[in-house]
């Protein structure tokens, strides 16, 4: 058996204001810190084989603040979704633009961000990306990355469960112990 520590990484300032924050490189914010390091007192994460981040700042400091370590392995497949022109707005900004109409009203995942990616092209890369990590070598994995790739991952792992986006997204600094046979997911729980 094999077993996955899948986090998403603090609060930054995107995640204050509502704001798409996904491929703008944001560090964590104060607030986010804070509660990293409340976290890290009162929660200890197992010393794992292999600490992987998607990269980006914000997982990178999350992964330091709640471990004291640096990532082994960058995987960028689990970096957050590119959502283009809409980076860094707000619905209350975008709500009224015809683009942004189309991209959140795509059921099928086909209409990209202008100037990003579409939820069907974000989803393949974060599968790419979760099969190379189960490809490698460990027994305990910690990976810090993003609320939109675990939602992603989990929903591919446990499609038998049938949740929505907002129930596999985990809050800041939380996410799912995911236990595997080989390649296989067998169990999950909150953490």
């Amino acid at each position: 058996m094999r077993v996955l520590y899948l986090l998403r990484h603090g609060i930054t300032e995107a995640n204050e204001k509502h704001l798409y924050g996904g491929s703008t490189d944001s560090p964590l914010s104060e607030n986010g810190r804070r509660m990293a390091r409340e976290i890290a007192v009162s929660r200890t994460l197992p010393n794992c084989d292999i600490c992987v981040s998607s990269g980006m700042t914000r997982a990178n400091e999350t992964l330091a603040i709640l471990t004291g370590r640096s990532p082994d392995l960058i995987l960028s497949e689990l970096s957050e979704m590119d959502f283009g022109q809409f980076e860094m707005l707000g619905y209350e900004t975008l709500r009224h633009i015809p683009d942004y109409q189309r991209w959140i009203g795509d059921d099928s995942g086909a209409f990209p961000c202008p100037g990003g990616e579409s939820t069907g092209a974000f989803r393949k890369r974060v599968l790419a990306g979760g099969e190379a990590l189960l490809a490698l070598d460990w027994g305990m994995a910690l990976v810090v990355c993003h609320g939109g790739v675990i939602v992603n991952l989990m929903g591919a792992w446990f499609p038998a469960e049938n949740r929505g986006f907002y129930e596999w997204q985990p809050a800041a600094c939380g996410g799912w112990r995911v236990e595997f046979d080989g390649r296989t997911p067998i169990r999950f729980e909150p953490i």
